[in-house]
């Protein structure tokens, strides 16, 4: 299936828990490397040591800015890119970034249940739910 078609709501199939999970860790592993970059970056830069709150507020940032970012823009992350996966709306498009904060939101409440609900052939995850959107494999 090439990536023109993979927007269209008649090519749709949607992803299986397993590679949904496998796009999870890779996606968890790059996020800690970018939030530790980031930390080590403006910790040198800004001495924000003396700052309190400053190192949480700069975790947060990175990771909702790791998937939020990438989904609004692209309509996946790394690791969903690397597993042929793509997050789209009911109507077959990129969520756009307001929708792709409010998945990340749902997603952090939730956690790691919404993909046990996956594994366990419950239906789609609590922030699929949450904002109508939908995973799809691409491959």
């Amino acid at each position: 299936m090439n990536q023109s078609n993979a927007w269209q709501p008649e090519s749709q199939k949607l992803a299986t828990g397993s590679r949904r999970f496998h796009a999870f860790l890779v996606d968890g592993f790059l996020c800690a490397g970018l939030v530790m970059s980031l930390f080590y970056m403006m910790n040198q830069m800004l001495s924000l040591m003396d700052l309190p709150g400053a190192r949480l507020v700069l975790i947060l940032i990175g990771i909702m800015g790791y998937e939020s970012v990438q989904v609004g823009l692209w309509g996946c992350t790394l690791g969903h890119r690397l597993f042929g996966l793509r997050v789209i709306t009911r109507d077959g498009r990129k969520p756009g970034f307001k929708l792709a904060f409010i998945r990340w939101l749902t997603k952090g409440f939730h956690g790691l249940r919404g993909l046990r609900q996956l594994n366990a052939g419950l239906g789609p995850a609590t922030h699929d739910v949450a904002t109508q959107t939908r995973v799809i494999s691409i491959r």
